[in-house]
């Protein structure tokens, strides 16, 4: 609850993925939103460093920088957004671990899961183009990747020892981290077992409601493509998704929301951080096309897939 950096970060990124930014425009219904948030967290910042006040941990920091990252790439407002985006990049890199990995602290060694948020990050830094890194970042990160990986095509994922399960959170962190820095696509074979397990181990289903699972995995299995996205993962998350969120029948403060979940973002995060992990991944259709292509053309896309 204190962690105001965190939370900020988190509830712009559904507003970001919809085409909203902090720049007037047309069809920027809630430009005054993402405005505020964007001035809050820039106020919570240090410009000599670039962590953030509030920040209790490494995930906090990963996360407001993906908001910054994905907020300049969107608008290219280089007056507000640039220095910090770059600030809050530069951080997280001299954080790294010796091994590899993040921990909770800079420089501490670190998880799996603490490395997802990072390298969400970076990647969205990558996108920018204005936001140079040392790419060690990324080989480094392998080296912690494989250290912690499992089988022969490294398709499983434990937290800080290998070699993980099929179906995991952790794995499905793991995959992404992969398709990012390696290019992992449809045709790999770690990408194609990884899914394959991720589908049979654990589909979408109400009675294991746990969105930190469901917003990796369905990132993974939406960049896998093919029968596995269309046919086998999306329908059931997209309609599962629709169905559990509150509806008009409750009180106003939380209709539209989605209840805390059974895992990690519902005792750690609450409510918000659910409906925010909720909303991201039913955004995944056009919050993953190019930065440049938000906004309507997100909005075609989504109606071409429904």
């Amino acid at each position: 609850a204190s962690d105001t950096c965190a939370s900020t970060a988190m509830a712009m990124l559904p507003f970001l993925a919809a085409g909203q930014t902090h720049k007037p425009g047309k069809g920027n219904t809630y430009q005054r939103t993402v405005e505020k948030a964007l001035t809050y967290l820039l106020s919570l910042q240090n410009p000599a460093n670039g962590s953030f006040r509030s920040a209790s941990n490494m995930y906090s920091h990963s996360i407001a920088a993906v908001a910054l990252c994905e907020l300049y790439g969107m608008t290219g407002d280089k007056v507000k957004v640039l220095y910090p985006a770059r600030a809050a990049i530069d951080y997280i890199v001299k954080a790294q671990g010796a091994n590899g990995s993040w921990g909770y602290r800079s420089g501490s060694e670190g998880d799996t899961s603490i490395v997802g948020w990072q390298i969400q990050a970076l990647k969205s830094a990558e996108m920018c183009k204005d936001i140079p890194f040392p790419k060690t970042v990324y080989e480094k990160a392998r080296k912690f990747l494989d250290s912690v990986s499992g089988g022969s095509k490294r398709a499983t994922y434990g937290y800080t020892t290998g070699p993980g399960a099929p179906g995991t959170a952790l794995t499905a962190v793991g995959l992404l981290c992969r398709y990012y820095m390696d290019g992992w696509g449809p045709v790999h074979p770690g990408l194609q077992e990884g899914v394959d397990g991720l589908l049979k181990r654990n589909p979408p289903a109400r009675a294991r409601f746990n969105m930190y699972y469901y917003y990796y995995a369905t990132q993974v299995v939406h960049f896998h493509e093919g029968d596995a996205w269309h046919k086998d993962w999306n329908p059931k998350m997209r309609d599962m998704l629709v169905k559990m969120q509150v509806g008009p029948d409750k009180p106003p403060a939380i209709k539209g929301s989605w209840d805390k979940d059974q895992g990690m973002v519902g005792s750690h995060c609450g409510r918000l951080g659910t409906t925010c992990l909720a909303l991201l991944t039913l955004e995944v259709y056009y919050r993953h096309l190019p930065l440049y292509k938000r906004g309507n053309d997100g909005r075609a896309e989504l109606e071409r897939v429904k």
